[in-house]
């Protein structure tokens, strides 16, 4: 049985994507990160998420 999970991003469920520091991305908004324009509507969105997956990262590690 594959695993299903939800998008950090966009909050979808899917099976397509990939992890990033251990959160979840799917494949429409990885498609769309690697598409994004630094003048889109959405870049400072998809900014934002990246840093909170950052930020996830630093305090689950212990690296701060």
């Amino acid at each position: 049985m594959e695993k299903v999970d939800r998008c950090f991003v966009c909050g979808s469920i899917t099976l397509n994507g990939i992890y990033v520091l251990g959160k979840f991305i799917c494949i429409n908004c990885v498609y769309e990160l690697m598409d994004l324009d630094v003048n889109s509507e959405k870049y400072d969105e998809y900014r934002k998420c990246m840093i909170k997956i950052w930020e996830d990262y630093i305090k689950t590690a212990n690296l701060s």
